[in-house]
């Protein structure tokens, strides 16, 4: 068995698995309930249902962007999968199968770390569904706020998360290592009341990044880069 099949006997079975809502545990379910966000595309999403085939799915199409990963999780497939089931990772699909959001180290009536991802390289445009996914962790687990740490060499990232309103709250500096080179990690912030603010209008452009998500070893205590 080589080692993108490696998963525990005791995490996943052939039974389908969906993430409880409110700690991020994987439990029995049938991927039933849904919820569809207002934007145009009417793009679907819903607690992620976990089954080896699907995380090996996931690993397979993040792998496809090696901004994701850091030079100590590139190529490490038992980290990648042992993060859907750490019970403070809370995981969306998007699509289904276009795209995962994940809110990493959630802490109730705090704080977590957002992650997203789409496999189609859309990024802007997406906003609204963006945001519908972000409403649910601030209803469901009673937010104050949401954080996201980004390498300063993703610019596309950072536009996103600009447009999506998070404010600049501080910079580490070198503290990415990718491919042999130091980057920058830029700390962005939202708190709950600024979800819906009004924000200025701004030159329109084009995003060719697909992903917003998140690296080991962050201070956040979870995977946190948004590429």
């Amino acid at each position: 068995m080589d080692q993108e099949q490696e998963i525990q006997s005791d995490s996943v079975s052939e039974r389908t698995m969906q993430q409880d809502n409110s700690g991020g545990a994987a439990i029995a379910g049938n991927g039933s309930s849904r919820a569809t966000t207002s934007e145009q595309q009417q793009l679907d999403w819903a607690p992620l249902v976990l089954t080896e085939q699907k995380i090996q799915y996931l690993w397979e199409q993040i792998s496809k962007f090696p901004q994701v990963f850091d030079d100590f999780s590139k190529g490490n497939y038992r980290e990648f999968a042992s993060q859907f089931f750490n019970r403070t990772n809370v995981f969306i699909d998007i699509g289904p199968d276009l795209g995962l959001a994940a809110g990493f180290n959630v802490r109730p009536g705090l704080d977590a770390v957002l992650h997203l991802v789409m496999f189609d390289r859309r990024l802007r445009g997406r906003e609204v569904l963006f945001k519908d996914i972000m409403r649910y962790y601030f209803r469901v687990f009673n937010l104050r706020r949401m954080t996201a740490a980004i390498a300063a060499d993703c610019v596309p990232g950072i536009k996103l998360i600009e447009r999506l309103g998070f404010k600049h709250e501080g910079t580490m500096r070198h503290a990415v290592l990718r491919d042999g080179r130091y980057h920058d990690w830029k700390f962005y912030g939202m708190l709950r009341e600024e979800l819906d603010s009004p924000r200025p209008e701004r030159r329109r452009g084009t995003d060719n990044s697909n992903v917003v998500t998140l690296h080991p070893g962050s201070p956040a205590g979870a995977e946190s880069d948004v590429q």
